[in-house]
């Protein structure tokens, strides 16, 4: 994992602190910068194909694809031509209680 990866925080897309699930639409293209998260995240691929590096490991996506991302995951996604839609499903550690 590079020295200075991003990372993105739940709280900077909750409309309610208090309310553990935030949904979000994303258009990506081109090569994003690698990040990691601390919360899950549900992704749906709605619309385009791409690539999705998963700590250094490159998988093919396409429209209708459904995964999840865990916390501290480092990924990017890669678009060489067109738009990828994605629908992110943000949720909480805390919603699937103690570990």
């Amino acid at each position: 994992m590079p020295d200075r990866m991003h990372i993105v925080r739940l709280s900077a897309h909750q409309r309610d602190p208090g309310f553990p699930l935030a949904v979000l639409h994303s258009v990506h293209t081109g090569i994003n910068a690698p990040h990691t998260h601390d919360f899950h995240e549900l992704v749906y691929i709605r619309r385009g194909r791409g690539i999705h590096v998963i700590h250094d490991h490159p998988y093919p996506i396409i429209a209708g694809d459904v995964y999840v991302m865990r916390p501290g995951e480092a990924h990017s996604y890669q678009v060489d031509r067109g738009e990828l839609h994605i629908v992110n499903v943000l949720i909480t550690p805390e919603l699937f209680g103690p570990a």
